[in-house]
């Protein structure tokens, strides 16, 4: 789904299901940027990232136990997309995950 929206992915593999990490990392960091720039969709990703500052809502897809690994590496390549753009912290603020002990990140 990512192709779809970026394009420019190099698949490989039988059935061509197989991504290169970085450059999947890469990709979702562009298309999430440019939602943060829209309002509807920099609202809607705040409500699906909300779990990350609020640990007693429920998870959402994006935060779910699977999905944490995946973000916690958005979140080290682009931090100000998700602290600046989407919480609206600070630049100077510190941002602290706790990382659940079922996780191996």
């Amino acid at each position: 789904s990512v192709m779809s929206f970026y394009g420019a992915l190099d698949v490989a593999g039988r059935d061509r299901n197989c991504v290169d990490e970085d450059q999947l990392l890469q990709a979702t960091v562009a298309i999430l940027s440019n939602a943060a720039t829209i309002p509807e969709q920099s609202a809607q990703l705040l409500q699906l990232l909300e779990p990350m500052r609020s640990p007693s809502m429920s998870r959402t897809w994006l935060t779910d136990a699977g999905s944490m690994r995946f973000l916690n590496q958005i979140f080290d390549i682009q931090r100000a997309l998700i602290s600046e753009n989407i919480f609206r912290y600070p630049r100077d603020a510190t941002f602290l995950r706790r990382i659940p002990q079922d996780t191996k990140d």
